[in-house]
């Protein structure tokens, strides 16, 4: 369906392809590869000024980073996805994109207050 889509010139079938695709990729593990088609996606939906299919590819990204550790970059994605999702009326996608920015801001708090601990463990095993 890819290459068909690419010979023909449908871009808007192109990048649903790539979405479907970085999904396979994100379900088997491959993190690597899914980011490089949910980046594809999101250009061309930019490129074509389709704002929920943008904001989608980006809530996909920003999964990808959060499952990455990379949580700065996950909620950046999220956070441009939610923007748009609230900007055309995206009531659903809403509730789920902040349901993600949540949990990234968990998972950042969990880190943190590990690197406190771990920083505050490492300071006093030089006072005993």
């Amino acid at each position: 369906m890819l290459a068909l889509s690419k010979s023909i010139g449908n871009p808007l079938n192109e990048a649903s392809s790539l979405c479907n695709i970085g999904l396979i990729y994100s379900d088997k593990g491959k993190l690597d590869d899914a980011l490089n088609y949910y980046q594809q996606t999101l250009a061309i939906n930019k490129a074509l000024g389709n704002p929920l299919i943008q904001a989608s590819a980006l809530n996909n990204i920003g999964n990808v980073y959060k499952r990455t550790g990379k949580l700065d970059l996950a909620l950046n994605c999220c956070q441009q996805a939610l923007i748009i999702f609230k900007t055309i009326g995206a009531g659903i996608q809403v509730r789920k994109t902040e349901i993600s920015i949540k949990e990234i801001n968990q998972k950042k708090l969990q880190k943190n207050r590990v690197n406190t601990y771990l920083g505050y463990k490492h300071l006093h095993a030089f006072e005993s």
